[in-house]
């Protein structure tokens, strides 16, 4: 866009007219909940992992029951891959009849961090993210559970921004107890804050995470351990290509493509080596939060493709985040 055009669209999208757009998204999504079924096996675990909770039963070992068998996962009826942080969260909105009004919140707190960083582009990338038709499934139709941990990651961008370490690190760790995912983020975080001597929020990041990992790991060691590590690792691989009772199923992952064409797939050591290589390309352009979130972004676009055996497209919208966040923070 020229200047000109820059300017004519920020004053179309300023003031109440950005409010209502903003409102549009919120009420596209509570519709889609109603006239949308589920169409991940997601919302059942989530459902019922909230309720055993709250009836002091633990969600890691759980058996889960009622869920379509065109949706479910094949050897995961007593199986909870996602970290506690999901479950807790979403917890308040089983009282509203569905948690993903929880994902719906979410996603307005991920809007909301993104809109906040000033920069002049953050109204437009604000309005990205919550127009976004992916964005918009993957809050109701296909849930996607990584919001969670986005909401908290949005939020300690915002207190990093305004010099409030303290509560960036304390929330970092809600993240990090929220997503394996986050774990990718993290050393950026941390290496960064290392650089910079400052010991205490490493420090308290962590202790906010095992505060809230530690009570499930005790509870039950093995079954935490499966669900949220080994079961990942042992899951039956897709290939390439899979017809689906709706449509295909696409697996390009590094480990869905060599399995397709040579019938293996790729071992975890040599997948997290090439992470590991990947990573220290990137880190070593991280100087500020600008350039970490930008990095970060690359990093986990090129990850999801590696690391995990199958991949998701809903894996792709951590790195969409991050991206934002760093085309919006003001220069």
């Amino acid at each position: 866009m020229s200047t000109e055009e820059n300017k004519r669209f920020d004053s179309i999208i300023a003031g109440n007219f950005f409010v209502l757009l903003v409102f549009i998204s919120f009420i596209v999504r509570a519709i889609l909940i109603y006239v949308v079924p589920p169409l991940l096996d997601v919302f059942y675990y989530d459902t019922q992992a909230v309720f055993a909770f709250l009836q002091a039963v633990n969600p890691y070992g759980h058996t889960y029951t009622g869920i379509p068998d065109w949706l479910s996962t094949p050897g995961a009826q007593n199986v909870y891959t996602y970290l506690p942080g999901v479950f807790l969260f979403l917890s308040p909105f089983a009282f509203l009849g569905d948690v993903r009004y929880g994902l719906i919140v979410a996603d307005m707190i991920i809007g909301w961090s993104i809109f906040v960083m000033m920069g002049k582009n953050s109204r437009k990338a604000s309005l990205l993210y919550l127009l976004a038709p992916f964005s918009i499934l993957f809050s109701t139709v296909y849930p996607n559970n990584t919001l969670v941990a986005m909401l908290f990651l949005g939020l300690v961008i915002v207190f990093e921004k305004i010099g409030k370490e303290v509560f960036s690190a304390v929330l970092f760790g809600f993240s990090l107890a929220s997503s394996q995912f986050s774990l990718l983020v993290y050393p950026f975080f941390l290496i960064l804050k290392l650089k910079n001597r400052n010991f205490r929020w490493v420090f308290v990041s962590l202790a906010s995470f095992l505060l809230i990992i530690i009570p499930f790991l005790l509870w039950d060691p093995g079954s935490f351990l499966h669900d949220t590590i080994a079961f990942q690792f042992t899951r039956s691989i897709r290939p390439l290509v899979l017809s689906a009772k709706i449509g295909y199923n696409l697996n390009p992952s590094l480990s869905g493509i060599v399995y397709t064409f040579f019938g293996f797939p790729v071992p975890v050591i040599v997948r997290a080596l090439i992470v590991l290589l990947i990573f220290l390309l990137f880190v070593r352009r991280t100087f500020d939060m600008r350039s970490l979130l930008l990095n970060c972004s690359c990093f986990l676009t090129l990850t999801m493709f590696i690391l995990p055996n199958d991949f998701s497209w809903w894996f792709l919208e951590l790195p969409f985040q991050t991206f934002l966040l760093s085309f919006s923070l003001d220069v």
